[in-house]
């Protein structure tokens, strides 16, 4: 069973060489896929690893923050809400700082598209005032002589 699994993991580990020899772009997983099957399937497949090993890190995460608190907190049991209450507003602060770049950026885009829209609706109508200004001088020069 051992010999097996073995010929089964070097046959993969050959297939990657292959693929990493042939594929000349950065991306792994997604780069393979993307050039095999198409962009769908490389973008659901980077997905559904970000969950994955995500998950994975939260229950890695979980399981050792009880061992090490159940070193401090033996006799009298671990703090279960303290610590949710410590994660949470940790949580939050990171949020409510991600939260404001992405409204600063926003709203600097926003005010940058208006800013370039009036400029330019400005310039038009300066352009086309002194367009008007000239025509009309040209033609009062003309019928004066």
């Amino acid at each position: 069973m051992w010999g097996v699994s073995g010929v089964i993991t070097i046959g993969g580990a050959l297939c990657y060489a292959e693929l990493g020899t042939r594929v000349r772009e950065s991306g792994g997983e997604w780069a393979y896929l993307r050039v095999g099957l198409g962009s769908a399937p490389a973008f659901i497949n980077a997905w559904l690893n970000l969950l994955q090993n995500s998950s994975s890190i939260a229950v890695v995460s979980l399981a050792s923050g009880e061992y090490l608190l159940s070193l401090f907190f033996d006799a009298c049991g671990i703090p279960v809400s303290l610590l949710l209450h410590i994660v949470q507003s940790i949580n939050q602060s990171i949020n409510q700082s991600i939260n404001q770049s992405i409204n600063q950026s926003i709203n600097q885009s926003i005010n940058q598209s208006i800013n370039q829209s009036i400029n330019q609706s400005i310039n038009q109508m300066i352009n086309q005032s002194s367009k008007q200004s000239f025509i009309h001088s040209f033609i009062h020069s003309a019928t004066y002589k």
